[in-house]
């Protein structure tokens, strides 16, 4: 079954090899063109990241730019005057930050006086603050009574209306909470918390000793939640993180609210006998009444048996938060930090 004529019947035609020629090319042109194209691809998101980092850079520097703008109108403010109130150009660096406009891209500047918010950890008095605060000069209380008072009245105030004892036992907690020492606070009859109290739930967890470093650490202490510290965003209601703030004061700013700029509820926190009423009042006279803001005694105008401690009260600010947001279309860059006047310290420096 050999010979010449039997290896023609099982030769391929000529037209299949190149049908099959043809195939191989057509398959080789498609792999080359989806190689091209996931090049081309990887190449424009290399190209979109790098684009998209350079902006960033940009709007960081326009960020920066941002917190220099509040810094110098609070230096300008300062030397000015002594007296802060909201009609001034520091608390609408909103409508100055647009001189920091460029191609499309926008920067919001926003100033927060944080001397018109409880000074929180100014709560636990520091043997240095002793020494300089000559009215606990003498006391063996490990706290300010001024401050524990005015944090109680805040509590039980119009906007949080808790229970006096539970108000007194959250008091107490978190003195326990900022203090150095093992040993329970007590406040007004109602005892705080030291490491035993958190650990019959948690046996990792126990108090800081230390003052708080953010707001939202005050929902470790025994007492607070979430609610309570955070209010409710969706109806604007607020919480005690609108109302309170870490940073404190140097020298004898420590403590001291800042009248002029202080929210209602903080305002009816510095006597018993300031009502919801007559704290809405006092915002009212002071936005009507900026020239009338530079005596501290000023809310007597409205209600002449008023008696206010000194002690507590200031009329200009030594603490304030300087945020500034840069944005182009849907990316954004943000730089907060916290100023203390007149040293002109900035701490606190946060990128977001």
């Amino acid at each position: 079954m050999s010979g010449p004529g039997v290896v023609a019947r099982w030769r391929r035609p000529v037209g299949d090899e190149r049908g099959m020629a043809l195939l191989f090319a057509l398959v080789l042109v498609v792999s080359l063109a989806a190689a091209a194209l996931a090049l081309e691809r990887r190449i424009l998101v290399n190209y979109r990241a790098v684009r998209a980092e350079a902006e960033a850079v940009r709007l960081r520097q326009l960020a920066r730019s941002g917190i220099e703008l509040g810094i110098a109108l609070l230096a300008d403010d300062f030397r000015r005057g002594a007296v802060d109130h909201l009609g001034e150009a520091w608390a609408r660096a909103e409508e100055a930050s647009g001189v920091l406009a460029s191609e499309g891209r926008r920067c919001t500047v926003e100033i927060v006086d944080l001397s018109g918010r409880i000074q929180v950890n100014a709560l636990v008095t520091s043997p240095e603050a002793k020494k300089r605060d000559r009215p606990l000069a003498g006391l063996r209380a490990r706290y300010d009574p001024r401050q524990a008072q005015l944090l109680f009245r805040l509590l039980t105030g119009s906007r949080f209306q808790l229970d006096h004892r539970r108000a007194r036992r959250m008091v107490a907690a978190l003195i326990d909470w900022i203090d150095s020492d093992q040993t329970v606070c007590e406040f007004e009859g109602q005892k705080g918390a030291e490491a035993g109290a958190y650990q019959e739930r948690d046996r990792q967890r126990r108090p800081a000793n230390r003052p708080l470093a953010a707001l939202s650490e005050l929902v470790l202490v025994r007492g607070f939640d979430e609610r309570l510290v955070f209010g409710d965003p969706q109806t604007g209601r607020l919480g005690l993180a609108d109302l309170l703030t870490v940073a404190v004061a140097q020298g004898r700013a420590r403590g001291r609210i800042n009248i002029n700029t202080a929210p209602a509820a903080v305002l009816e926190a510095l006597s018993p006998a300031i009502d919801a009423r007559l704290a809405q009042e006092l915002v009212r006279y002071r936005q009507a009444n900026p020239q009338a803001l530079a005596d501290w005694r000023w809310p007597s105008r409205l209600r002449p048996t008023l008696a206010l401690d000194q002690r507590l009260i200031a009329t200009s600010g030594a603490v304030f938060r300087i945020r500034a947001t840069a944005r182009l279309q849907q990316q954004w860059r943000r730089i907060s930090c916290v100023l203390h006047r007149p040293s002109f310290q900035v701490t606190d420096w946060r990128e977001e």
